[in-house]
């Protein structure tokens, strides 16, 4: 009723083209709308209906984020609908073509939720992810955010122990990002620097290094 049959229809079409030609049909309905007025859970679930998250093509995926980014706006923003596009954001995170549509849409959700909200649901469900390349990038989202959000009230015990699982993580690069993620964060609340004295000194080191040209 408030999108129309016709571009409803496109979205959820076989043809690549039509879905791209339905998703930019609602992308530009949404952007002239007050973020009061955006019917955010409908708009969500209606992206995630087949092909859904699934899709193939990066285009689609690419107005997908876009629309993401402005549904997300609603002031009301709630956790059903967080729920339903998070994942998809994570696994998107390290997509050439969708990386930068990702990492804003996480943090249009975080503007309107809070940073302190989202971050712990980044780092948390991030890593537990398969693939380690979107592991590392979680942290270079939470290490960006950082600077852009503020420290504000992040929870610390879950960030530490997060941080631990990164830190420990046999992967090199999702180390580096924990270690980028933990000199950010030591900028906010230096005192935090002795939580990290167990760890290797090459860690230690690093995260010096890191800090100090911060």
């Amino acid at each position: 009723e408030i999108y129309g049959e016709p571009t409803i229809k496109k979205i959820h079409d076989k043809n690549w083209k039509t879905r791209l030609e339905g998703l930019q049909e609602l992308h530009q309905k949404l952007v002239i709308e007050s973020p009061e007025e955006i019917k955010t859970q409908a708009i969500l679930k209606t992206l995630s209906l087949a092909p859904g998250f699934k899709e193939s093509n990066f285009q689609c995926n690419q107005e997908k984020l876009k629309i993401i980014k402005a549904a997300v706006q609603n002031p009301k923003l709630s956790e059903t609908s967080i729920n339903i596009v998070l994942s998809y954001c994570l696994d998107k995170i390290t997509d050439s073509k969708c990386s930068v549509g990702s990492k804003e849409s996480l943090s249009s959700i975080a503007d309107v939720v809070s940073f302190a909200y989202l971050a712990p649901r980044v780092l948390s469900e991030g890593n537990k992810l398969k693939s380690v390349k979107n592991v590392a990038e979680c942290w270079g989202w939470f290490s960006e955010a950082l600077f852009q959000f503020g420290f504000g009230k992040l929870d610390l015990k879950i960030t530490i122990d997060e941080a631990y699982k990164g830190l420990g993580n046999t992967n090199a690069a999702v180390r580096g990002k924990a270690v980028d993620a933990i000199a950010a964060l030591l900028r906010y609340v230096p005192q935090l620097r002795p939580k990290f004295d167990d760890q290797k000194d090459a860690i230690k080191v690093f995260i010096e290094f890191i800090y100090s040209i911060f």
